[in-house]
């Protein structure tokens, strides 16, 4: 027995979705449907999970083999879910297929050998709208239909951080306008 399902225990139920829940496509059955096996749609729904459950529409997230059968880890090494409960072999054959039939887009950077890395998102439909110039229609990403998101900053922003002298001098600053309050 793997440890990661106990068949004896009944499902109790889903929580109300008020929180720690993502959007699925009205059309998820019907996109289910015409999967061939059930990795295929693990790995699918594992992907849609970490991607639009984050609010990351449009982008490749790097997710290893090991993330997939047992769990994403956070910054402190927990894990934060419970993975796919597959084993690897299933997750390989699910993620080619999946590929192959046009559900995930898979990239891998190779730049060290050593390190192999993939990444992987959902295959999104690209989004009609009129350009400026009002000349025919142009393609935009889906990422761009969601204003709300916030835009995250890339990686190689420098944070310069206040001088030591810039630290002594604010809370001297503070002190001398409470006194004159007084």
């Amino acid at each position: 027995m793997s440890g990661k399902t106990n068949k004896n225990k009944t499902f109790q139920g889903f929580y109300y979705p008020e929180e720690n829940y993502f959007r699925m496509p009205n059309i998820w059955t019907d996109i289910t449907s015409g999967m061939s096996s059930c990795a295929e749609l693990k790995v699918v729904e594992y992907v849609l999970r970490h991607t639009w459950g984050f609010r990351e529409f449009g982008k490749l997230k790097k997710i290893t083999l090991d993330e997939f059968e047992n769990g994403r880890r956070k910054v402190d090494g927990k894990r934060m879910d419970k993975g796919i409960g597959m084993r690897r072999q299933a997750i390989i054959s699910g993620l080619r297929q999946a590929v192959k039939d046009g559900y995930l887009i898979e990239e891998t950077d190779k730049t060290d050998r050593g390190r192999i890395k993939k990444f992987y998102g959902l295959q999104m439909l690209e989004k009609e709208s009129n350009n400026e110039e009002g000349e025919g229609k142009t393609a935009e990403m889906y990422e761009n239909h969601t204003p709300d998101v916030r835009k995250s900053y890339p990686r190689t922003m420098k944070i310069t951080l206040p001088s030591e002298k810039e630290t002594i001098e604010i809370p001297l600053t503070v002190k001398k306008k409470m006194v004159l309050k007084n």
